[in-house]
């Protein structure tokens, strides 16, 4: 018998569970208050107090940590990285604590399980990551120079389903399947999964909408919502992902309240519902033609594929492409607790996490990293012939976390011929003040220890190279 603890941080919450092989033996959320959660600044300074709840937590339970043979964590905001399992690493760990601006709560789950296994000379572990990106290369281009796909959604309990269903459905190992998979809860996602790997998808802002989410929306038309002056950028992230959906159009993210006014008969929540429903079958259909129509099965999963009426409005749409497979709820602790397994029984090899390691080919390749600029280093780093990007930011700065992942890659991309850094004006301010930096994120170019070009908020990828030039 192979005992696992699994942890999964929230925002105000931490679930933990322990599973002795595939058996559930003990399962507990802890709440923290607001208020608490609140006087950290940064997610990693939350390690002593989750750690002290965690603790407390299984020792009250009656679980020794001398018993675990393996701790497995939800997976943080890593690079890009295949699916499977992750040996927790220094790297990784070190990768944590430098991630000053794209920050999860889930980063510190990983933190947390390695400081308990390091101890006990078990494995720690992660599975399935928010990072997973398989997508073909084909499947990342858009129409727009500026913008890829991302992969991004519920990968860790939509490749569970599908393995579920390859296995107890279908008689068979994933790795012989093509199983299309739609999560629907709050949010949503949309995931082709063949032969093993999550090879193209539909995340909650491009298929069908949800609860919360916008879903597909004509390009056009966004923008020139965008550009109307009725919404500030933040304000209209929180729209397209919060405040959309169900929500903006019936008043109710509430999908059983939803049933109750169609039940009623109120017939724009009717109409509502079907197009959601049609949206969805949209996104699944539309997989479907990456393969061919080749698909063994359609899996429905999340909160919503508890909604009978919407799973039946969702059949008569896709089942001609294959039969749809209704797997109810979300199952991310017993994902992570079964990879775990497998890999102690022999049975799946895990991965050694490595910053500069493709996610596609596992090939090394250099990586130029951003500089942390500060009081110390500032003047001597900008006094070069050699240009360098400065992007001034802030961790609670929702424009600044949007613009992060341009940054870091203008950085990894770096032919020698430009530099990248980085200046906290939480902890820099002489530095911010010296420049006039009044709103972030604010970019400027240097050389030869002069300003040589300037601009504020978050601007694509093509316009900060123009300012490299």
């Amino acid at each position: 018998m192979k005992r696992i603890l699994v942890i999964n941080p929230g925002s105000t919450s931490t679930k933990l569970a322990v599973f002795d092989d595939d058996k559930q033996v003990m399962a507990e959320t802890i709440r923290h208050p607001l208020d608490e959660v609140k006087q950290y600044t940064w997610v990693m300074d939350q390690f002593d107090y989750r750690m002290a709840h965690i603790e407390e937590t299984l020792k009250n339970k009656g679980i020794e940590k001398s018993s675990l043979d393996c701790v497995m964590a939800r997976g943080g905001l890593l690079p890009p990285v295949p699916s499977g399992a992750f040996i927790i690493n220094q790297e990784m760990i070190d990768y944590f604590y430098a991630a000053k601006v794209d920050v999860h709560i889930s980063n510190l789950a990983c933190v947390l399980a390695d400081a308990i296994a390091k101890p006990l000379g078990i494995p720690a572990m992660v599975y399935d990551p928010v990072a997973v990106d398989e997508l073909e290369d084909v499947a990342r281009i858009t129409g727009m120079s500026e913008i890829k796909k991302a992969s991004r959604g519920h990968v860790l309990n939509s490749r569970a389903m599908a393995r579920k269903c390859a296995e107890e459905i279908l008689g068979k190992k994933l790795e012989d399947c093509t199983i299309i998979v739609d999560h629907i809860g709050g949010g949503c996602s949309t995931w082709l999964v063949h032969k093993g790997r999550c090879i193209d998808c539909y995340s909650d802002d491009d298929a069908g909408f949800a609860p919360e989410r916008c879903g597909r929306i004509q390009a056009m038309n966004l923008a020139k919502l965008c550009y109307s002056g009725k919404y500030t950028e933040e304000e209209m992230s929180r729209y397209i992902r919060g405040k959309s959906g169900l929500a903006a159009l019936l008043g109710t993210s509430d999908a059983l309240e939803v049933e109750r006014m169609v039940e009623r008969g109120d017939e724009k929540a009717k109409l509502v519902f079907e197009a959601m429903a049609r949206g969805h079958a949209k996104g699944i259909a539309d997989l479907a033609s990456v393969v061919c129509g080749k698909v063994d099965r359609i899996v429905i999963t999340g909160g919503l594929a508890n909604s009978k009426m919407l799973m039946d409005m969702i059949r008569p749409h896709v089942e001609w492409i294959a039969p749809m497979q209704v797997m109810a709820g979300e199952f991310e602790m017993e994902a992570l607790a079964a990879g775990g397994l497998r890999v102690l029984n022999g049975e799946e090899k895990p991965h050694e996490f490595h910053l500069n390691q493709s996610a596609e080919k596992g090939e090394k390749k250099p990586v130029n990293e951003e500089i942390v600029l500060t009081a110390e280093n500032f003047d001597s780093e900008i006094a070069g012939d050699t240009p360098i990007l400065v992007d001034f930011w802030a961790s609670w700065c929702g424009p600044c976390r949007m613009l992060a992942p341009t940054i870091e890659q203008l950085a990894h991309e770096s032919d020698g011929s430009y530099r990248v850094g980085k200046v906290n004006v939480d902890d820099e301010g002489a530095i911010a003040a010296r420049f006039g930096i009044q709103s972030i994120p604010t970019l400027i170019v240097f050389k030869n220890g002069e300003e040589v070009s300037r601009s504020l908020g978050v601007k694509p990828k093509a316009a900060i190279l123009d300012m490299l030039k």
